[in-house]
């Protein structure tokens, strides 16, 4: 066998692979999968901050002012009933 026909051959067994779509949908829910998972890791540690709370606390806060906010504007007393 001579270069250029392992060349051939390797080439044709690429091609062959890449039009097999079998496993398509795995490869997709795998790579959506680890996307959501790197976004939840990203948004966590923005939430954790530097370890001491102010983020949290700055999102509780705000979420207060909102629900209040929000209570005032429908005439409730912010909880909903």
């Amino acid at each position: 066998m001579h270069m250029a026909d392992g060349i051939r051959l390797a080439i044709k067994f690429l091609g062959l692979r890449c039009r097999d779509e079998s496993g398509a949908v795995t490869v997709e829910w795998v790579v959506l999968t680890s996307a959501v998972v790197a976004l939840a890791a990203g948004v966590g540690s923005l939430l954790v901050g530097d370890g001491d709370g102010t983020v949290l606390q700055a999102l509780h806060t705000l979420l207060d002012r909102v629900m209040d906010e929000a209570a005032g504007a429908a005439g409730g007393d912010g909880t909903g009933l």
